[in-house]
């Protein structure tokens, strides 16, 4: 089985990764119903509706090989790096680091194939960071990755899971390739993210010193320090 999971939207901790074998990426939930979508061979599949709480829960994505061992090593391709939105490309020198606490869960990457995904320019609008007043000052992006993709291969017995982790280590399933695909050939898991969480990326989930921040215009693509 071929699996992408896609990123709507999310904070890359890398800085705050460093040195670790997985990636964190800071998530915030969307309005909707559901924050994962799932299609088997290009219909809509979700087995139910799952919300990611606002617990400060861990979600791990995990890809467990037939003998049961957890396989590892994140590879980060070229156009991860080339087209993943820096925050210095907002805010130049001084960029506002990350709040880790501020977001509702981290999900935890410990292996993929990650990509820069849906690339174009993107407009965004300074804002107040007391009130939120439009300064009337706007900015055009280098063409950017408006979604992230990790892919992964599945061989025969292999399983792609997402697993919560609360803050006492107590773990529950919320997905499991070989129950909401059995015997598809190619499988997509969406993390949902829509307007409603602009000022939470990009305001609340930076440690802003400055007055004014940058807003995107509408929905937010995926962030990094």
């Amino acid at each position: 089985m071929k699996a992408t999971i896609i990123l709507d939207s999310g904070a890359f901790l890398l800085d705050e990764s460093n040195g670790q074998s997985y990636v964190d990426v800071g998530y915030f939930e969307s309005k909707g119903s559901t924050d994962i979508t799932v299609r088997a061979d290009g219909p809509l599949s979700n087995p139910a509706s799952i919300k990611l709480g606002k617990k400060q829960r861990r979600i791990d994505v995990r890809h467990v090989a037939a003998d049961g061992s957890m396989k590892s090593g994140t590879n980060l391709s070229p156009s991860f790096d080339q087209y993943l939105l820096r925050k210095r490309d907002l805010y130049q020198s001084g960029a506002p680091p990350f709040t880790p606490d501020a977001f509702d869960c981290i999900i935890r990457f410990s292996s993929g194939d990650f990509y820069g995904w849906d690339v174009t320019p993107r407009l965004f609008k300074q804002c107040a960071v007391a009130g939120g007043a439009y300064t009337g000052r706007d900015h055009t992006t280098k063409p950017i990755a408006n979604d992230i993709i990790v892919n992964y291969e599945l061989a025969v017995g292999d399983v792609l899971r997402l697993v919560s982790v609360d803050q006492n280590g107590t773990e529950t399933e919320l997905l499991s390739s070989d129950k909401i695909a059995p015997g598809a050939n190619r499988l997509e898991i969406k993390f949902e993210a829509d307007d409603s969480c602009n000022e939470k990326y990009y305001k609340h989930a930076l440690n802003h010193q400055g007055k004014h921040c940058w807003l995107p215009n509408p929905n937010p693509p995926p962030l990094n320090s």
